[in-house]
């Protein structure tokens, strides 16, 4: 019976132990809820500037993308430019063949500048797909063009 007494004044201790050393006051509870609330204020302005400073580096990457690309077509318009002026020097039935082949080499350069001033403002992926897409066709025209200014310099 001793025993019983025992474990029961035990189990008793324990159970009023918990119950006073686990209990906040209500003053706690609202202390700790206040804490909350300004470190979920100071998350979210963090926030804020992140995404404010992750959409100015991403301007950033569209204009100096923009400009390089616009270089580079700006750069392809003088070689076709300049390929025209050497088939002027040519026969009139060599310059017809090529001057079709200059036509849709300028129609292709055109396209690839209104692609890049139309471009809108999309998600990382797509930005990624644009670029990829974008500095492939521009080197498939840049090829396009050097062939042809080796066909002209061969006749």
């Amino acid at each position: 019976m001793r025993i019983n007494i025992l474990k029961l004044s035990v189990v008793a201790a324990v159970i009023t132990g918990s119950l006073t050393f686990c209990t906040d006051t209500s003053k706690d509870k609202v202390d700790n809820a206040e804490e909350k609330v300004e470190e979920a204020k100071k998350d979210v302005v963090d926030a804020k500037e992140e995404l404010q400073q992750a959409k100015a580096d991403s301007v950033t990457e569209y204009a100096k993308f923009k400009a390089d690309m616009n270089l580079q077509l700006k750069a392809n318009d003088a070689k076709i430019a300049e390929l025209k002026e050497k088939l002027k020097m040519e026969k009139k039935d060599t310059r017809v063949k090529f001057e079709k082949e200059m036509a849709d080499l300028e129609a292709q350069n055109t396209k690839l500048m209104n692609r890049m001033n139309d471009y809108k403002e999309g998600s990382k992926d797509k930005w990624e797909d644009f670029k990829t897409s974008f500095n492939k066709d521009l080197a498939a025209l840049g090829k396009s063009i050097t062939e042809m200014a080796e066909k002209n310099n061969k006749k």
